[in-house]
């Protein structure tokens, strides 16, 4: 696989969904944690890292599932049901 030296992704992309809840994250929902993530830009050696304020509605017993846009999605278990 070809060493990539820095990749651009668009922040607010992501989103999260659960059962009967959607979060679209504005910018103010973000905290930065290490480098600058709203910038949409990873280099090589040089993390960027943001908490998402998940707000109200969501619910720790169900997965979560994270979106980016409409091209890609994971399922994270939360709880312990484990389903959507």
């Amino acid at each position: 696989m070809p060493f990539v030296p820095q990749v651009r992704f668009d922040p607010l992309s992501l989103w999260f969904s659960q059962t009967e809840w959607e979060f679209h994250p504005s910018a103010e929902d973000f905290v930065p944690v290490d480098g600058d993530f709203l910038a949409g830009e990873v280099c090589s050696g040089k993390p960027v890292a943001a908490v998402v304020l998940l707000g109200e509605g969501f619910n720790p017993a169900e997965s979560l599932v994270v979106h980016y846009g409409d091209l890609a999605e994971a399922i994270i278990p939360l709880g312990s049901q484990g389903d959507r």
